[in-house]
């Protein structure tokens, strides 16, 4: 059972978060934070959420409400959709969640829209640039984080037959020196092709890490579907959902442990030996 907590973000709006805490006894001082798609309820990543839990992490998913956004279009017009911000991810990580000390690992996982509040979160001069963000001049990332993994997201301006505004397709992209970043991208991925993907990654310092999963689609890390999913835009997965699910926690799950073994230096081989026939694994 996740327990759900109530917090408000900068504009004064409640949003829910679910915490997952770890079996009696198997508690490790592990947080991870999962980042929802637009218009994607945080119940969708309970299969994400669950397995890492059961594996000794505590985790956390927003769920933020139905509010109205500057479109990615034309930011002077505004459209209601449930939109995790930066500012919402920033008060999540506020939540005490711990009392094991120092040696406490953050990890922080973003699914479509949610990958690019990771990357934003990480980069305080997009997070500015972003009207949808909900931070204001002068941010700083306020929590280290030790990794990242960005799911079917990218930070390019053209995405999905738009252009968006506040970015850019070939500015450098910055994140904290030694960070490392893990890209999971999906072969039939229609909304953050894995063209567009690997075209963000270049934009970063290693160390980086690329995954194209084989026969993967947009929608299939998120469980269920919604009316206000963009599923004309995304191609059919071939790759069974539950596979495609398994085969990302496969690579969160050793991209991880490498991490928080100090092996980064580990971590091409860790998600290698991982990968299903067919997937492919880029790492510098």
């Amino acid at each position: 059972m996740a327990d759900i907590y109530t917090l408000l973000d900068r504009d004064g709006h409640a949003f829910r978060v679910m915490m997952f805490s770890p079996p009696e006894g198997r508690k490790r001082s592990v947080r991870v934070v999962i980042l929802p798609g637009a218009n994607c309820d945080a119940v969708r990543y309970r299969w994400l959420a669950d397995s890492l839990a059961s594996e000794g992490a505590t985790v956390l998913c927003p769920d933020p409400p139905l509010v109205e956004h500057p479109s990615p279009a034309d930011p002077t017009v505004k459209r209601e959709a449930a939109y995790v911000t930066v500012d919402q991810l920033v008060k999540t990580l506020a939540m005490p969640w711990s009392d094991d000390g120092e040696d406490e690992l953050t990890f922080l996982i973003g699914h479509s829209l949610g990958g690019s509040v990771l990357l934003e979160y990480l980069d305080p001069a997009e997070a500015m640039a972003d009207p949808r963000s909900g931070v204001g001049a002068g941010y700083k990332t306020p929590v280290k984080i030790d990794g990242g993994i960005v799911v079917g997201s990218s930070m390019q301006a053209d995405v999905m037959g738009a252009s968006i505004p506040w970015r850019s397709n070939d500015r450098p992209l910055h994140k904290p020196e030694g960070l490392p970043l893990l890209f999971v991208a999906g072969e039939n991925d229609g909304l953050a092709t894995p063209e567009t993907v690997a075209a963000t990654v270049a934009r970063y310092a290693a160390p980086t890490a690329l995954v194209v999963q084989k026969g993967a689609n947009h929608f299939g890390w998120a469980d269920g579907e919604d009316a206000r999913d963009l599923r004309s835009l995304d191609k059919s997965a071939a790759l069974k959902p539950e596979e495609q699910k398994s085969g990302l926690l496969k690579f969160a799950a050793v991209f991880m442990s490498t991490i928080a073994d100090e092996r980064a230096d580990r971590i091409a081989n860790a998600l290698r030996d991982v990968a299903a026939d067919g997937d492919a694994v880029e790492v510098r």
